[in-house]
């Protein structure tokens, strides 16, 4: 999963009626201040998160300058960071953490670690087999992923969500995907599968399958989250932890505060699959989990 930026609620202010003040410009129409965000890191702006207690902000995504390409200027490095600490230790400790950490608890399905074997190239006529050469039932996800507004492809990640690990495979240039099932997942009832896309231009997208769901030839549509215009109140992902929020490291559990405190300082070094309600209830019957962070080390 990419992080995300979302414009939440798009401002209608000019900025050349806001004044200039470090980090940006200040609303005298609403009394806040306004990041200036277009050259940024990903680390920069996770620390104005963190600074804002993980609640939005208002924040300047587009320079409005004729000769700059739209993915120029809203990309956000993630392998850049102006932290001088090592990742390696702070790793070790989270690692070592998580082994000490217990299973799974009664109310989490308990998912199988066999990797999945990728498809090769997509195509739009690929009919799924229902056998493997051996005889074997086959289980294949396919289908297109595609703009919630124009219909026009796109360039996205399709994973398949499990505890101890992520199937991924990519869209191709016509936003056709095809991603096969493990054999030990394949007599599961549900899956979760997470459409995340290249562009920040997009929201990902959660759905749950079921067996017979994955069978047919699925349509997702990403709706636009408002990231081409030029500024307003913006929330930037994913969130952090909070207590009632469940933290899956490499499949056991790690402690929210251990997490978040290792993310802020290393959030390039992660890869995050974060499940907001209601989707928990594809891990957990708990009405108590406000949402569930998976990670893995990259």
């Amino acid at each position: 999963m990419r992080p995300y930026l979302r414009i939440e609620k798009p401002c209608e202010e000019s900025l050349e009626n806001m004044r200039d003040i470090p980090e940006g410009k200040f609303c005298g129409l609403c009394s806040k201040k306004v990041y200036d965000l277009t050259k940024l890191s990903h680390s920069e702006i996770s620390d104005i998160a963190e600074r804002n207690h993980g609640e939005k902000f208002c924040g300047i995504l587009v320079n409005k300058k004729p000769e700059q390409k739209w993915e120029e200027i809203i990309s956000i490095p993630e392998n850049i960071s102006h932290r001088k600490n090592t990742f390696t230790k702070v790793a070790a400790g989270i690692a070592l953490t998580a082994s000490l950490a217990n299973m799974l608890s009664a109310q989490t399905k308990d998912v199988s670690k066999t990797q999945v074997v990728l498809s090769g190239k997509n195509s739009s006529t690929e009919k799924t087999q229902r056998k493997n050469t051996d005889g074997s039932e086959k289980l294949t996800a396919f289908g297109r992923v595609i703009t919630n507004e124009e219909g026009k492809p796109v360039k996205a990640y399709v994973s398949l969500i499990t505890i101890n690990k992520i199937y991924s495979t990519e869209t191709d240039e016509d936003g056709f995907y095809s991603l096969e099932i493990p054999q030990e997942l394949i007599r599961e009832e549900n899956y979760l599968l997470e459409f995340s896309p290249f562009s920040y231009n997009f929201d990902q997208k959660l759905k749950v399958f079921s067996r017979n769901e994955l069978r047919q030839n699925t349509v997702i549509k990403l709706p636009d989250n408002g990231t081409y215009k030029e500024l307003g109140e913006v929330s930037f992902g994913p969130p952090y932890a909070e207590e009632n929020s469940i933290v899956f490291l490499h499949g056991k559990r790690l402690d929210y505060k251990l997490y978040n405190k290792s993310y802020s300082l290393y959030s390039s070094k992660y890869d995050i699959h974060y499940i907001p309600k209601p989707y928990t209830k594809f891990f957990t019957e708990s009405d108590l989990v406000k949402d569930i962070f998976i990670v893995f080390v990259k």
